[in-house]
């Protein structure tokens, strides 16, 4: 890796080629120990400035700009914190590459497999998180969504309940639009996105994940919801939905003001 020098550098060459030295370290961890064993020269104003005038000069290099985060994190709140918080981003990565290709799984009995050989680690708060962030990322994507309620349930109930639902999607469908399913907060959400990620071009799968979500006071995923139906209807089965949507309001009052602005989607 080479990199076009200042010509008329502000700072000392010397720290210039120091800040080289670190920014093309072979891994994290070098990169930690250089620092550390350099802090004093690098953890200055004269080399965030060293390292400004390279972006400058070398805008193509996004290791750089990289190095321009991570140096000026580290000088607010020290080292170790900077390196840590690369450590997790580089975790979070891997966990989503391996929760993708669950995700990605040709069969529900594939998924299981995939599943039990990263339970320990598809089980944890930081998946169910990072998966969060992949559905939001990716609105149009309903395999992510279902995965998303499913793996919601299987922290839940285990993975033979949770699975053994999606043997019967009729079931599913008239619990989700049931009453108990509104009255059981832990299991309502998840239910209703493993319903509507498994069908999402059913209207009635979106609709009972909109209303669901707008219950517990969740308006965006409600929306999200709404979105997709839109996407994918006709305007005469959009108008339609908005009739659906008014009678509800009428029937539920207390949603009127969040189903106006679903209602808002489709116009």
């Amino acid at each position: 890796m080479s990199f076009v020098l200042p010509e008329e550098p502000e700072t000392d060459p010397a720290l210039t080629q120091l800040v080289i030295a670190w920014v093309t370290s072979e891994n994290w961890g070098e990169s930690r120990k250089f620092l550390s064993e350099h802090a004093d020269e690098l953890l200055t104003e004269n080399a965030e400035i060293a390292v400004e005038e390279l972006i400058e000069g070398n805008p193509d290099q996004e290791v750089l700009g990289l190095h321009q985060e991570l140096l000026e994190a580290a000088r607010v709140g020290g080292i170790d914190t900077a390196y840590d918080a690369i450590d997790e981003s580089i975790r979070r990565f891997a966990l989503a590459e391996r929760l993708v290709a669950w995700v990605a799984t040709q069969s529900w009995e594939e998924a299981r497999a995939l599943f039990d050989q990263h339970a320990e680690e598809f089980g944890t708060d930081e998946a169910e998180s990072v998966l969060d962030e992949l559905v939001d990322d990716n609105p149009g994507q309903p395999d992510l969504l279902a995965h998303q309620g499913l793996l919601s349930l299987i922290r839940l109930d285990g993975a033979d309940f949770a699975f053994s639902i999606l043997d019967e999607p009729e079931a599913l469908g008239d619990l989700v639009t049931s009453s108990a399913n509104r009255a059981d907060p832990f299991r309502a959400i998840p239910r209703a996105r493993l319903l509507a990620g498994l069908y999402p071009d059913n209207i009635g799968a979106q609709l009972a994940l909109a209303t669901t979500a707008l219950i517990i006071g969740d308006r965006n995923e409600a929306m999200r919801a709404i979105a997709r139906c839109a996407e994918s209807l006709p305007q005469q089965q959009r108008a339609e939905l908005a009739e659906q949507l008014a009678k509800l309001a009428e029937a539920q009052p207390e949603l009127a003001s969040g189903l106006a602005s679903l209602q808002g989607i489709l116009d």
